[in-house]
């Protein structure tokens, strides 16, 4: 027979696999739903839909941030905007530091 912990992991993987199957929109869940465990599943769904390093999202984001103007907005909104588009234009392109752990001594 499997082992207990294989049992256990299995059991809890396919918990797992269903909570996230179950959370997609149905497209989406169809595109993974063959896949074998979470884990996959989370990889692959991260890699689609994640920022980071996503060149089409960064042009998106660049050509709303050049986009925004001020126009009947107080400075306030204008600046909150702004900063929330900075904010996602980091998420796909993050500032890597060399030797960052040099800055934080």
């Amino acid at each position: 027979g499997e082992p207990r912990e294989w049992k256990k992991w299995s059991v809890t993987d396919s918990l797992i696999l269903a909570w996230m199957l179950n959370s997609l929109i149905p497209a989406i869940a169809m595109s993974v739903e063959a896949l074998p465990t979470a884990s996959v599943v989370w990889s692959m769904l991260s890699t689609w839909y994640s920022g980071k390093g996503n060149p089409m999202l960064m042009s998106q984001t660049e050509d709303k941030i050049h986009a925004v103007r001020q126009g009947d907005k107080s400075v306030l909104v204008y600046v909150n905007e702004l900063q929330h588009l900075w904010a996602d234009l980091d998420q796909c392109d993050p500032l890597e530091i060399p030797h960052a752990e040099s800055m934080e001594i």
